[in-house]
């Protein structure tokens, strides 16, 4: 695509390990190799992501460590480099990108890139809540557009946000390209001896309870009374020591293996047997997309939302209820009996590459600019 668009700022929180800041890094990166200026703005400039940016991309750091703090340098910002377009990411960072570009640079356009369920991230009835709500009803209708990452996100956003549906538009992430593929084939050291093949089963994600990593190890238990599996998990988080002491009750200690974050969860996905997805809801689980990308067979929950985007309704890897741990035992068990469901990976992951979406936004990023007002 011929392109006028030339500088795009996107803002984030940091660049920590999550699902939302590797979208950004695959977003500004995508951007950096079409020749697009790019900033990246980090309200603290921090993150395991910061090492993979590609050389072209321009860090901002706003210096204040936190949104609430960081309104006036951003309005500096915007007042004296003025980027084309504005993308924001995470909702304390959408209410800091328009007030600030409110402040100083209304003719600025801003994208507010929707990652979660935004109604079931914030705790119910807090204070904290409260005020998030009341100021993304005000000033939510300023921004120009809403990119959301999946058509649940989407539904739930214009659900909680009824003023704003002309505005909201589905981009998927951009998790798919080449170095994900070549990072794939790197070497790793599972944690057992190579012995009789026993299967390995991968879990990856922030140890929370909406993760429900406990369902899969219930799940993975039931199935060990007919046949050996092991299971590593990837990520670290408050439940930790929880799931730990669960495997050892079910006697289950001896064949999981919790690795904690590591920055590169492909080469796990392409050597264990198959991946699964027990979360309890999600926004786009960039996981289940990069497994299918590593020719790993999946299963999934049906959460709240993604899954059933992502496998198209279950003709990728198969679909189970939230929160079944005797659905998900059979679901893993016919996988590794079938190793996997037979589909054309290069259709299933088409939405999801890099390319792709960069070309996506593109395409909104032109006609906010060719309908903005000066």
């Amino acid at each position: 695509m011929s392109t006028d668009v030339s500088h795009i700022a996107i803002v984030i929180g940091s660049m920590r390990m999550g699902g939302a800041e590797r979208a950004t890094l695959n977003l500004v990166n995508g951007f950096a190799e079409m020749g697009i200026r790019c900033d990246l703005v980090l309200v603290k400039t921090e993150g395991v992501f910061l090492g993979e940016l590609h050389p072209e991309v321009n860090i901002v750091s706003l210096g204040r460590g936190r949104a609430l703090f960081s309104g006036f340098a951003l309005s500096r910002y915007l007042k004296r480099i003025r980027p084309q377009l504005i993308i924001a990411n995470q909702t304390h960072v959408h209410l800091l990108t328009l007030w600030s570009r409110n402040r100083t640079a209304k003719n600025i356009p801003v994208i507010l890139n929707e990652h979660s369920l935004i109604s079931r991230n914030l705790k119910k009835g807090s204070w904290k809540t409260k005020l998030i709500m009341f100021l993304a009803h005000r000033w939510f209708k300023s921004a120009n557009a809403v990119s959301a990452v999946s058509q649940g996100v989407a539904d739930e956003f214009v659900n909680n946000f009824p003023e704003l549906i002309s505005k909201t538009t589905l981009v998927y992430n951009p998790v798919v390209n080449d170095e994900l593929i070549k990072k794939s084939y790197e070497n790793i050291n599972l944690p057992w001896p190579n012995e009789n093949p026993i299967p390995v089963v991968l879990g990856a994600g922030r140890l929370v309870p909406d993760k429900d990593f406990k369902n899969l190890i219930e799940a993975l238990s039931m199935l060990r009374i007919k046949r050996r599996v092991r299971l590593v998990i990837l990520g670290d988080g408050p439940e930790r020591d929880e799931l730990m002491n669960i495997a050892q009750q079910l006697n289950f200690g001896s064949d999981i293996s919790f690795q904690g974050n590591i920055s590169n969860p492909f080469a796990w996905m392409r050597s264990c047997s198959m991946f699964v997805l027990p979360s309890r809801r999600e926004g786009l689980p960039m996981t289940l997309i990069e497994a299918i990308a590593c020719d790993c067979p999946v299963v999934s929950t049906d959460c709240q939302s993604g899954p059933g985007e992502i496998l198209n309704g279950g003709l990728y890897g198969k679909l189970v209820p939230v929160g079944d741990p005797v659905a998900m035992a059979k679901a893993i068990e016919e996988t590794l009996d079938n190793k996997g469901i037979d589909f054309d990976k290069g259709t299933a992951l088409k939405p999801f590459l890099v390319s792709s979406v960069c070309e996506n936004y593109l395409a909104l990023i032109q006609k906010l600019l060719s309908e903005k007002s000066f």
